[in-house]
């Protein structure tokens, strides 16, 4: 029973209404926005690193990887916690319920800017 509900809530989310890419790398993490035409992994993507902007009170889905070793990525006042792992896709989803402007660390990274 309770496999059932786990994997309704990692894998079985709700719908997104915004979509990143996050890639751990050994001292920093790299943001993937989609560009004009709101899809990722085309040539108007626009990344940026350490610093993840999100919008309150809409679904936000992450397509979490790494390029080296396992990374933490760790937001606590989203109670959000999951590893990247090299050579795995991971989905992760949260919604941001307030404003806040939030540093998130990532042990032995980088500082992960955070800001909804």
């Amino acid at each position: 029973m309770s496999r059932s509900t786990w994997a309704d809530i990692k894998e079985h989310g709700p719908p997104g209404d915004v979509f990143y890419g996050v890639n751990a790398k050994q001292f920093n993490w790299e943001m993937t926005y989609p560009g004009p035409t709101e899809r990722l992994g085309t040539k108007d993507d626009l990344m940026v690193e350490n610093e993840m902007h999100v919008p309150v009170h809409k679904v936000v889905r992450i397509d979490l990887t790494s390029k080296d070793v396992i990374h933490s990525f760790f937001v606590p006042n989203l109670r959000l916690k999951q590893d990247a792992v090299p050579g795995r896709l991971i989905h992760v989803w949260f919604e941001a319920t307030e404003t806040d402007n939030t540093r998130s660390h990532a042990r032995s990274c980088a500082v992960l800017d955070i800001r909804a």
